[in-house]
């Protein structure tokens, strides 16, 4: 096994940006406090095994980034469409209320004309038999 001793500005130099730096700074301090040293074996592979994966994830996030876009526009989309629902069912609750308060003054009207229907059957039934 090689030890390859790097410091962070030799890395630096080698075209590793300053996360990449630091993730290696990280590993190599947890690696080192197990082993017992401060350097890690073949830490330039690591390094570059590291960099290709960053890359790998800028690329997945850059395929994600229009698909955000999408769905940030499908979602204000269904906002205002929500927002068009709610005013519909508002005026639809308005057009319950009313129609529930006509069937209330109808149903008040068809009371009393039954009552006074009756008043009159009543009425008539006296006069009928007055006649008699």
């Amino acid at each position: 096994m090689t030890m390859v001793r790097l410091n962070e500005s030799t890395l630096l130099s080698l075209g590793y940006d300053r996360a990449t730096v630091a993730a290696l700074r990280h590993v190599m301090t947890q690696v080192g406090s197990e082993i017992g040293a401060d350097t890690l074996p073949n830490t330039a592979a690591a390094a570059s095994a590291m960099k290709a994966e960053i890359i790998v994830l800028q690329g997945q996030t850059a395929l994600l980034v229009p698909q955000v876009a999408v769905l940030e526009t499908a979602v204000a989309a269904l906002e205002v469409r929500a927002g068009a629902l709610e005013l519909a069912v508002a005026a639809l609750q308005a057009a319950i209320a009313e129609r529930e308060a006509f069937a209330e003054s109808l149903n008040g009207s068809v009371q009393v004309l039954i009552a006074n229907n009756r008043a009159l059957a009543v009425r008539i039934d006296q006069l009928e038999d007055r006649n008699i």
